[in-house]
């Protein structure tokens, strides 16, 4: 295979090449902030489309951008603006060798926004380091083993950066890549790709957005006119450009050997073939960049320009791009429409997935729902369950209602509260009562803190109110509630309070006169403090006078004796109930100030977590209530979009279905192409075709739209279908439109010119336009702010005044008698009079 060829040689017939595109290769080197979206574009279509050539990617930039959204494979290259490179700008601003910029041009923080001559300066002065890292990236692109590589430069040419980088960044390019090519001996192909910034005829008002956009774009034609040599209005080449082009702002260029050369030759062509689209400002200025291209003015342009890429990549006459650009592409200069025709699959499947969606959230609602009534209702039974006032034998309903584990042992509760001797027992006993009882009931299943700090991260299942109850902790609860009824029913009429009353009535005075003040103690206090002395003296006096008495006095022995045992009973008697008193009295007090108040904390703990789930709960149901109104919607966009047809540029055939329910994504998915479809019945062959006939019947030469009388106003046109192969005989269907179709596709040539289509793409369809023989002098964009800056009327036409050599970043590539001087223009001077004849 031949070596790099020089863009103005003519093209050699190459040998036969095989259908496989694997080994060539292509790189794409985008210009500023819109021509990386178009190249993030690229690198989404190729990905999708899993297409052939491999495609590398590098994007040079002049101000700092969120990289989140540039795929890793992207190599940037960013041009700093720091204090060193500001010095050397306001050298060069002061140095008439830079004829290109002036005192009043400044280097912001934003870069090159808007103002080419800053673009270019940035790129000059790390051409360095830019040619290195393009070198590198376009080295390690190919390998011997490849065929062909092409090299596409992206920009956009009302901008600051694409504007101000073009011209020198194509021939810095061309250089490097002839280069590589020479030593892999493969060849390469060099590609420009470009917005301008569309002007109409019979303008009548100021066109939208910035001024400047309008500027830049003329001056960029200007210099690209030059430096393409593309020919004037009658077909003749612009031949009077210089023959290189200087790098005057270049620091260290040239100081040891082998270093990057300060210029670079231009003498012919830079670039194989430069491929421009105008775009409406108006609605670029208010478009989003996002969306796809149905609904976005902005996606439909990088998807025309990644198409044209894409396109041109994977196509060619014969199979080999020496081909192509010699039987097809014989014009330097093109302009270029896209349309895409698509059945309307990946909607269809979108429209399932939504109502799969739909059933899911439905489904999570209807949980959901549940869940929080349930926790609701747990709420409430928990404040209920610390108001209810047990019984002794009885478990309240409350319990049962809310723990199924031990509603299902209630009668092994109360039977083990009733075997529990309240009068003779220690708490550990009571704590083996209550092990046995409720050995296997669970504790609570959630920790502390089982919510999510994002609300929607949360799962339905956290909210189940089972999780939440702490059943081990109110059977625990319970069971000594109803332990503590039990002691309060002994304790509230306990005979020993009534025998310690009985006592102190019989011997109130004696008891009063000795024990004042305790007559309104409580029995314990009375019993102890009082009554066990006054019995316990009593006790002793009667024993003093029996040992007193003598034996001989039996009566009174035995009435002291009688009296003494009285006494000693009573003791005996008061000291087994103050005994049981207490005991009962010290398990009421560890009940009901130690194991109640850690209980009662516990259910609190879980109120306080049930609460907050609650909340959680309920914002969670709103956004997926929310979530389920949007989905709705959005099942009617896309049923819309399967059943209904959409025209234009972008068409979409509708599916022939009655319901969703007619939709199966198993035919879906198993369906290989458009025809699977027309044999599922989804679709039919007269649809197809009249889509096609539509869209392409939108396609046009988007430029040349000032058309002059003189001038040969008939651009030649080549359609490229972007179709996987077995789509191909879609074009020889039979059907209603087949007539018309059958024009279409021979005005465009389309099986004679390409006979191969690689982009996998099934149910879609997509067409690229490309025009060529179109003369920039019959466009409006040059024609138009030519005319009225003769006439000094260029304040009316963009509704302000503007500097138009302030923005022009390559006067030595603009003839030296243009419009940009001072004098009026007035063409070239080898056709000045046919000039003004074609002006007239």
């Amino acid at each position: 295979m031949s070596a790099v060829r020089s863009a103005s040689e003519p093209y050699a017939p190459s040998p036969p090449m095989t259908n496989d595109t694997s080994s060539r290769k292509a790189v794409v080197i985008s210009l500023g902030t819109g021509a990386r979206r178009t190249a993030r574009w690229i690198h989404e279509m190729s990905v999708e489309y899993d297409i052939a050539p491999e495609f590398s990617f590098v994007s040079i930039e002049t101000t700092s951008l969120d990289e989140s959204g540039v795929p890793d494979e992207f190599l940037t290259i960013p041009l700093e603006t720091d204090a060193r490179v500001k010095k050397r700008f306001e050298q060069a601003k002061a140095d008439e060798a830079v004829d290109y910029l002036n005192d009043e041009h400044e280097l912001l923080v934003q870069g090159a926004t808007r103002d080419p001559p800053v673009g270019r300066f940035l790129l000059e002065y790390h051409s360095r380091r830019v040619y290195e890292m393009i070198t590198e990236q376009i080295r390690s692109a190919v390998t011997e083993a490849d065929s062909e590589l092409s090299v596409w430069i992206l920009g956009t040419l009302s901008g600051g950066t694409g504007a101000g980088m073009f011209p020198l960044l194509s021939a810095m390019v061309h250089r490097i890549g002839s280069d590589i090519g020479n030593d892999l001996n493969i060849d390469v192909y060099f590609n420009g790709l470009a917005t301008v910034s569309e002007l109409s005829e019979n303008r009548r008002t100021a066109p939208g957005g910035v001024a400047e956009y309008y500027v830049n774009t003329n001056n960029s034609l200007r210099a690209m006119s030059t430096l393409l040599a593309l020919p004037d209005a009658h077909g003749r080449p612009r031949n009077n450009g210089p023959e290189s082009l200087e790098m005057l702002v270049a620091p260290g260029l040239g100081e040891a050997k082998g270093l990057l050369q300060s210029d670079f030759d231009i003498s012919t062509p830079r670039l194989d073939a430069l491929f421009l689209m105008p775009i409406n400002e108006d609605t670029a200025e208010d478009a989003d960049w996002e969306g796809n291209e149905r609904t976005s003015y902005l996606a439909r342009v990088n998807y025309t320009l990644a198409s044209t890429v894409i396109g041109l990549s994977t196509t060619s006459g014969d199979n080999d791009l020496g081909n192509l650009y010699n039987k097809v592409l014989t014009d330097r200069l093109y302009t270029l429409d896209a349309a895409s025709v698509r059945a309307s699959v990946k909607p269809a499947l979108q429209l399932i997935d939504t109502e799969n969606e739909i059933f899911t959230v439905r489904s999570q609602l209807d949980h959901l729902e549940s869940n929080l009534e349930g926790m609701r209702t747990f709420a409430n039974d928990l404040e209920t369950l610390r108001s209810t006032t047990f019984k002794s034998g009885v478990i309240p309903d409350v319990v049962t209602d809310i723990s199924s584990p031990l509603a299902g042992r209630s009668s092994q509760l109360i039977e083990a509260v009733s075997g529990v001797a309240i009068t003779d027992v220690e708490f550990d006993e009571v704590e083996t009562h209550i092990s046995r009882v409720l050995s296997e009931v669970p504790e609570r299943e959630v920790d502390s803190d089982p919510f999510e700090d994002d609300q929607q991260a949360n799962a339905i299942d956290v909210f189940e109110p089972d999780g939440f109850i702490p059943h081990a902790a109110i059977g625990r609860y319970a069971f000594l509630k109803m332990v503590l009824a039990r002691i309060d029913a002994a304790l509230e009429d306990h005979p020993f309070e009534n025998r310690v009353e009985d006592l102190w009535e019989k011997n109130e005075a004696e008891l009063e006169d000795e024990f004042a003040g305790l007559a309104g103690s409580d029995a314990p206090t009375r019993y102890e403090q009082a009554l066990d002395p006054f019995l316990s003296n009593h006790e002793s006096d009667v024993q003093d006078q029996i040992a007193a008495t003598s034996i001989v006095s039996v009566r009174k022995r035995s009435r002291l004796s009688r009296q003494l045992s009285s006494i000693q009973e009573t003791r005996s008697e008061l000291k087994s109930l103050f005994e049981e008193y207490e005991r009962l009295t010290s398990l009421q007090e560890r009940i009901a100030s130690a194991e109640l108040p850690a209980l009662g904390s516990e259910i609190q703990e879980t109120m306080d977590l049930v609460d907050t789930g609650t909340e959680i709960a309920s914002n969670l149901l709103e956004a997926k209530q929310n979530r389920l109104r949007n989905l709705k919607q959005t099942r009617q966009s896309y049923h819309n979009r399967v059943v209904n047809t959409t025209t234009g540029r972008i068409t979409e055939i509708p599916l022939n279905i009655d319901s969703t329910k007619n939709l199966s994504r198993e035919t879906l998915e198993s369906a290989t192409d458009l025809f699977d479809l027309v044999d599922a019945g989804l679709i039919d062959n007269d649809s197809i075709l009249r889509g096609i006939n539509r869209a392409v019947g939108l396609l046009k030469e988007p430029m040349e739209d000032y058309f002059h009388e003189m001038a040969d106003n008939q651009p030649s046109r080549l359609l490229i279908p972007m179709t996987a192969a077995g789509n191909k005989p879609v074009f020889t269907l039979n059907g209603t439109a087949q007539p018309n179709m059958g024009a279409i596709t021979a005005n465009n040539d389309v099986t004679k010119q390409l006979n191969v289509g690689t982009i996998d793409a099934p149910f879609q369809l997509d067409f690229v336009m490309l025009h060529g023989n179109v003369r920039l002098a019959n466009t409006s964009e040059f024609r138009l702010f030519t005319e009225r800056w003769e006439t000094g009327q260029i304040d009316t036409l963009l509704g302000k005044d503007v500097d138009v050599r302030q923005h022009r970043a390559y006067p030595e590539l603009v003839p030296s008698n243009s419009l940009l001087d001072d004098e009026p223009f007035v063409g070239h001077e080898d056709d000045a009079d046919d000039e003004e004849e074609v002006v007239a």
